[in-house]
């Protein structure tokens, strides 16, 4: 695991950063339990309402 900047500030922003932090570890996406993230609207998909979706 590795420290990643964010490029944009938006659900596929942070999630690549996710994945680009994680990828040296094989089946982490399977592995992984839960993230952690404030309450910024972006974080939250409030402002392209995309949250609740799966």
């Amino acid at each position: 695991m590795k420290h990643e900047a964010v490029e944009h500030a938006h659900a596929e922003g942070i999630l690549g950063a996710i994945e680009e932090a994680m990828s040296n570890i094989d089946g982490w996406k399977e592995k992984l339990i839960a993230t952690g993230c404030d309450d910024a609207s972006v974080n939250l998909g409030k402002k392209t309402q995309c949250y609740g979706s799966s």
